[in-house]
């Protein structure tokens, strides 16, 4: 008994993981979204998006890449470029595809 709390205890302890979707960009299933910064619009097609307890995060396509960290500070975009701007900066809606399964956004922003 005591060597099964042992291990019950060992798991409980371990690192959240994702659970994470990722879609062939090539295929009728991923869903094509607009993402818009200072004006700039560029529709892509949603690569990975993932969520747990500690980050959701999101990417995409053409280079973009959205996370939130779990706590009080805000989201952060990673551009095609590679350069780090506010999440409220950005704007995302769908173009074609649905919400995800459960609910969940590929719009993380």
């Amino acid at each position: 008994m005591i060597r099964f709390l042992a291990i019950i205890g060992m798991m409980s302890t371990g690192p959240a993981w994702a659970g994470c979707l990722t879609f062939d960009p090539h295929a009728e299933q991923a869903p094509v979204v607009e993402i818009c910064h200072l004006g700039e619009c560029d529709r892509t097609r949603v690569l990975r998006t993932c969520a747990n307890v500690r980050f959701t995060n999101a990417d995409y396509e053409n280079g973009w890449s959205v996370r939130y960290d779990a706590g009080p500070q805000r989201g952060y975009a990673s551009t095609p470029t590679g350069r780090l701007v506010d999440s409220s900066e950005i704007t995302c809606r769908i173009i074609e595809g649905e919400e995800l399964s459960g609910g969940e956004p590929v719009c993380r922003f």
